[in-house]
């Protein structure tokens, strides 16, 4: 009898914790389906860079974008890789967009295989929000990335 009892404990809390997996990758991919629908703001680097160049230098040290959470589209060229997360799973990727004005994003290489073959100098297009300003800096949430053909800045 107790080992009728211990069995039905056991698969009840695996059912349990296979719906809370479930439950948290229908969760994730509506997020992302909602990142997909949204529009892709006209907002180039230079306007962000303007708005964080405009305020004082004091304002700088907590300096919050009014364009934070703005979807933008932009040109880069990659750069390097520049630190790892979870046991190199997850990526920080430093790119150019023009000269010396940096897009910095994070992003798992599972999720985006490409960058593990990226080469300093190729062209990309990433999509991705608005996260914050920082110097000569902007780094984004990544929504997507692509490969450029047709490198335009």
């Amino acid at each position: 009898m107790e080992y009728w009892k211990v069995a039905t404990a056991i698969i009840t809390l695996v059912g349990f914790v296979f719906l809370v997996w479930k439950f948290a990758h229908y969760l994730q991919d509506r997020k992302e389906k909602k990142l997909k629908e949204m529009p892709v703001e006209d907002v180039s680097f230079d306007k962000i860079l303007e708005e964080y160049n405009n305020v004082t230098p004091l304002q700088r040290k907590k300096f919050k974008s009014c364009y934070e959470g703005v979807k933008v589209k932009w040109h880069v060229s990659f750069c390097a890789i520049a630190e790892t997360y979870q046991m190199g799973r997850v990526v920080k990727v430093i790119s150019a967009y023009k000269r010396l004005l940096f897009v910095n994003f994070k992003t798992d290489l599972k999720k985006f295989p490409i960058i593990k073959s990226a080469k300093e100098g190729d062209k990309f297009i990433v999509t991705g929000l608005v996260d914050k300003v920082k110097g000569e800096k902007v780094y984004l949430k990544l929504i997507h990335i692509e490969k450029n053909k047709f490198f335009v800045v």
